[in-house]
């Protein structure tokens, strides 16, 4: 038995999800969404089921892949997502990040690419970071 098994199913993606893969994800919507006590921002994405609760590192990874800080403007672009040890509250636990490497993140098809330098491998995903099938 998993013991991540017996806490029941979250709406919302966990490193575990991944395990311990690298996944290309297709931003389908970003939400307003109520987090335990909080409003935050979840971004949905196509085919699946669980959406990224946005912390502020991801957010900030997002608009820099993107050139936009207006989450309307994220659909379509493909993310890769990735788990790591994080700093959180003091501690080191498992979570996700938005990978901000080169060839990571690509734009829709048919939107015409911003004036930065090389996008041409920005554009490349690479090998490594191909599987996109595990399930959530």
């Amino acid at each position: 038995m998993n013991i991540n098994d017996t806490f029941g199913t979250s709406n919302y993606l966990k490193a575990a999800d991944l395990k311990g893969r690298s996944v290309k994800l297709v931003i389908e919507s970003v939400t307003t969404e109520k987090v335990g006590d909080d409003d935050k921002a979840v971004v949905h994405f196509a085919g699946k089921e669980k959406g990224l609760v946005l912390n502020k590192t991801n957010a900030m990874r997002i608009v820099e892949a993107t050139g936009t800080d207006e989450t309307d403007e994220w659909e379509g672009w493909t993310i890769t997502l990735y788990a790591c040890k994080v700093d959180f509250q003091g501690k080191r636990v498992d979570g996700l990040r938005v990978d901000d490497r080169p060839g990571a993140t690509k734009r829709p098809l048919g939107q015409s690419a911003r004036p930065t330098a090389s996008r041409a491998a920005a554009d490349e995903v690479p090998p490594e970071m191909s599987d996109d099938d595990i399930q959530f």
